[in-house]
């Protein structure tokens, strides 16, 4: 291989993506900028999809997991749930793709600690955002 295929293969892995980044940003300010039940409106609403989505939805929702969890993997500080979770709800909407938002509880708190809480969502049996901890807390309401 020549240099410049070496050098553009490099760039494309050490930029970010620039639509997850972008959506992750505006989700950070956003949360920070409206209250949370505008949110949680926002997030839940809009019209029902499917109860299977299509294959090309599947691969959708799988490439937009893979997206934000690269990304998130390179930069931690933007791997908050509820940020993760509304970047991977306007990147689905974007491309007209259903997704169920769930919010939980962890499962077993330790005595004296306050409650946690925590935001996944899916699109048929593809965890979007918030997979890596989601098992430990118990689902509150889906919200389709």
């Amino acid at each position: 291989m020549d240099n410049w295929t070496d050098d553009a293969r490099n760039r494309s892995t050490w930029f970010p993506d620039p639509e997850a980044m972008f959506y992750l940003l505006v989700s950070r300010a956003l949360l920070t900028l409206v209250p949370y039940r505008r949110i949680v409106r926002w997030m839940t609403q809009g019209p029902g999809g499917p109860a299977l989505p299509s294959t090309a939805e599947s691969s959708t929702a799988d490439t937009i997991s893979r997206r934000l969890g690269a990304l998130i993997q390179r930069f931690p500080a933007l791997g908050a749930c509820v940020p993760h979770a509304m970047a991977a709800v306007a990147m689905l909407r974007r491309r007209h793709v259903h997704a169920d938002v769930h919010f939980g509880v962890l499962r077993n708190p330790p005595s004296g600690r306050p409650l946690e809480a925590h935001v996944w969502v899916t699109v048929g049996d593809i965890v979007v955002a918030g997979e890596s901890v989601m098992s430990a807390f118990v689902e509150l309401t889906p919200f389709a």
